[in-house]
């Protein structure tokens, strides 16, 4: 198995341990590990009792929270690019700036969506 296809199997397990010792569900997951993961680094607002427990759990069991935070956004990304890095295809942050890009895709104005055509044209007819 490659080292990259084991970013979901590891958030899995950091989304168990969080459900079975701070009593974190699901839906509260995303924005939890969201507000952890950048105050990680820049420590600009307070966290809540709640976020703190989570904090200190992901710490004693040796996770950076916001790689933590990176794995969780890379879980959301198109099912084509989730096999790419299943796959061992492309990295982490190759899977990141491909979601922008599926993102800008499907959510462009009319001129944009025509240079996405001629992008997805030129790239596949020059192979």
């Amino acid at each position: 198995m490659k080292m990259r296809s084991r970013v979901f199997q590891k958030l899995a397990e950091v989304k168990d341990l969080l459900r079975q010792r701070c009593k974190i569900k699901n839906e509260d997951f995303d924005k939890l590990i969201s507000r952890i993961g950048n105050w990680y680094y820049r420590k600009d607002f307070p966290l809540t009792n709640q976020e703190q427990k989570v904090l200190e759990v992901l710490l004693s069991h040796k996770y950076n929270p916001h790689t933590v935070y990176r794995w969780s956004l890379i879980v959301k990304v198109p099912e084509e690019i989730k096999s790419k890095l299943r796959l061992g295809l492309i990295g982490q942050k190759k899977a990141s700036r491909q979601k922008q890009y599926f993102k800008n895709l499907y959510s462009s104005d009319e001129q944009n969506i025509h240079r996405a055509v001629i992008d997805l044209v030129e790239r596949y007819i020059v192979r």
